[in-house]
């Protein structure tokens, strides 16, 4: 899930890595471009969700950008 604050754009990548570094197999891309994220007649949230779900053989790391951008991951 990621989240924006409603004026800046936001991003975040999942990667298949453990270490501290935007790097390795890329596992999801959510994105809102600033022009989206100030429209009030679209959500200010973005999830998606795999139905066979992914597999992360290393870890996860998320790189997140954006100005008041938040991002939740659910994993099992």
């Amino acid at each position: 899930i990621l989240e924006c604050d409603g004026t800046n754009a936001a991003s975040v990548i999942l990667y298949d890595n453990n270490a501290a570094v935007a790097s390795g197999t890329i596992l999801a891309k959510l994105a809102f471009s600033a022009a989206a994220a100030s429209n009030p007649s679209l959500p200010l949230t973005y999830g998606i969700s795999f139905g066979d779900g992914i597999k992360a053989l290393n870890g996860i790391f998320a790189d997140v950008t954006g100005t008041n951008a938040a991002y939740i991951v659910y994993f099992s």
